[in-house]
């Protein structure tokens, strides 16, 4: 029992590796996809209140 202890403490780093690289790509590429969403949102309201301000200027 103790020695199965001692095995799981010394193999636990070895399986968390593959789990935390995992979860870091998953996050990564969550939170590229995300900034990606915000910025085209930011970029269409930019070019929307431009718009509005040069039909503002035009009328």
């Amino acid at each position: 029992m103790i020695f199965q202890q001692k095995l799981w403490i010394l193999m636990h780093p070895f399986l968390q590796l593959p789990y935390l690289l995992v979860k870091k790509f998953t996050f990564n590429f969550l939170s590229v996809k995300f900034n990606l969403l915000i910025h085209l949102q930011l970029l269409m309201m930019n070019i929307l209140q431009r718009f509005h301000h040069g039909l503002i200027v035009v009328r």
